[in-house]
């Protein structure tokens, strides 16, 4: 249900939402809605830049009956360094 008063994390910080493909451990998740406390990490970046987690917990969730909601926390979100051109 959508709502005027924004989410925050658990420390009281506002939470952010954007669409990204999510690869774990080099295997493809395909496209989900990604929460962040730290928006400057995202905006400003090229599109196409690979934002790397660091540190992580995933829990589980029934979502109905055929289906399971999977959370990805990560502390930690940082665009990955490009090799400079020579």
């Amino acid at each position: 249900m959508r709502t005027d008063k924004p989410r925050v994390s658990v420390d009281g910080r506002p939470l952010w939402r954007f669409e990204a493909a999510i690869e774990v451990d080099g295997h493809a998740v395909g496209a989900c809605s990604v929460l962040t406390c730290t928006p400057e990490v995202v905006t400003g970046q090229p599109m196409g830049t690979r934002l790397v987690g660091q540190g992580g917990i995933v829990k589980a969730t029934p979502d109905s009956q055929f289906e399971i909601r999977v959370t990805l926390t990560i502390p930690t979100l940082v665009a990955e360094k490009r090799a400079s051109a020579a």
